[in-house]
């Protein structure tokens, strides 16, 4: 969950790119697509990553005070109808998870049945197809892109880029008030390279540190 406030502009304001501060990050053309892309009645916006069902108990709280929220949503869970991989790996596995460099398709396609049984569990399954569609329908909620596996997008997979973007994208557009123009890198890996790739497509993209990592053979460090 990130919080952006205007009236904090003047702490991050910089020319050309800028980020919001740590640990929250930000990057669009100007200031002005940063600010006014959506009206928020009281200067408050919240965004969520993925697609946890338990993301919709937040409505109480943005209809009390009337706050506008993204949800940048990861569709493959929705489509398949299966739990997010972080949580299956947490809950099944012993040995550590190597979060950048793991083939989330292929991990999700090799799942068994007690793994999917974790859709049980309500703070951990994500939203079904209709409880997306009237949760989308809002008007206070957006839904905006993702990843369609949540496959964070440094080395190796660098190159299958377009196709989890656009079959995310094509989930999410015939959703009432998708913000197609905003994007949350996955896992909030990123590089230089692949951040002016995605605002060839995107008017605002979002990290979780603003930072820039580095990759160093099979490694992935931050400067």
């Amino acid at each position: 969950m990130r919080p952006y406030l205007t009236e904090s502009k003047h702490f991050w304001e910089k020319p050309g790119w800028g980020s919001v501060p740590p640990p929250y990050g930000l990057f669009a053309p100007s200031l002005e697509n940063e600010r006014n892309y959506i009206d928020f009645p009281r200067r408050l916006g919240e965004t969520f990553d993925d697609d946890y069902f338990n993301n919709s108990y937040f409505l109480e709280v943005a209809e009390q005070h009337q706050i506008p929220f993204i949800l940048f949503l990861s569709s493959y869970n929705v489509v398949h109808r299966v739990p997010f991989i972080w949580d299956i790996w947490q809950a099944t596995c012993s040995k550590r998870w190597s979060i950048s460099s793991a083939d989330y398709r292929k991990l999700y396609e090799n799942l068994g049945r007690h793994e999917k049984d974790l859709l049980n569990n309500e703070n951990h399954r994500p939203f079904n197809f209709d409880e997306l569609k009237a949760f989308a329908s809002h008007p206070l909620v957006h839904l905006a892109p993702h990843g369609h596996t949540h496959q964070p997008m440094v080395g190796r997979y660098r190159q299958k880029m377009e196709d989890e973007l656009e079959e995310n994208l094509s989930f999410l557009r015939p959703f009432q008030g998708t913000l197609l123009e905003d994007f949350s890198i996955p896992c909030g890996f990123y590089t230089s390279h692949l951040k002016r790739r995605l605002l060839q497509r995107f008017q605002r993209i979002y990290t979780i540190d603003g930072g820039v990592l580095r990759i160093i053979g099979l490694f992935i460090a931050y400067p």
